[in-house]
């Protein structure tokens, strides 16, 4: 299991970084651009302000500890992984589901 999370943080950390350093050539959008984004609330041009790059270990670090946190959950064609050292056995046919808990505050009445 945790050679499938760090080879996830890679791939994107690789991905992230990517985008940071690409050059936006085009510095318009056209009005299907705009309509696009607009269906979204949020119509920009993609920069970023922030270029910093990140760093691939503190990523994995992170990931590996939100995991044992139970931030986020992971299933393997159906059924959840619980630990970091559980074996799996990927095939082409694979489904892995990466799922985000959100916790809820308040109070019943």
């Amino acid at each position: 299991m945790q050679q499938l999370l760090v080879g996830c943080v890679k791939n994107q950390v690789e991905a992230f970084n990517k985008k940071r350093v690409e050059v936006n050539v085009v510095g318009f959008l056209s009005p299907a651009e705009i309509q696009e984004q607009a269906q979204s609330g949020k119509v920009d041009f993609g920069d970023l302000a922030n270029k910093d790059l990140a760093v691939e270990q503190e990523a994995i670090d992170n990931v590996l500890l939100a995991f044992k946190d139970g931030l986020f959950v992971v299933f393997v064609d159906g059924d959840e992984v619980t630990s970091l050292d559980t074996p799996l056995q990927l095939t082409k046919d694979s489904v892995v589901a990466f799922i985000r808990m959100t916790f809820l505050v308040g109070t019943y009445w």
